[in-house]
């Protein structure tokens, strides 16, 4: 699956992803508190790695986030570089 972004199932490594890289994005976001985050849906692009595209919810408060995530081709799936975070579910896209 290489080229532009493309939405893929959430798996059980997309759960991974986000819960051992949640405090990242929570501080990226200026959160306070400690959020409920559920992903609503994620997108991938492979280009040296893959860019990981999550679709977020507060389940606490129902506001919306989007994260974009980097896994190098042989990393694993915690403390990846957090590329981007936004409110919204906003579009997909590579960070450079």
């Amino acid at each position: 699956m290489t080229g532009g972004f493309q939405e893929v199932p959430i798996d059980q490594e997309h759960r991974e992803i986000l819960t051992g890289n949640e405090a990242a994005i929570t501080s990226k976001l200026n959160l306070a508190g400690t959020p409920e985050l559920k992903i609503n849906k994620v997108f991938q692009q492979i280009v040296n790695g893959k860019y990981i595209w999550f679709h977020l919810t507060d389940m606490k408060n129902g506001e919306q986030y989007s994260a974009c995530v980097f896994q190098p081709l042989s990393g694993g799936v915690e403390k990846l570089e957090v590329a981007i975070t936004e409110k919204g579910h906003t579009a997909a896209r590579n960070p450079n």
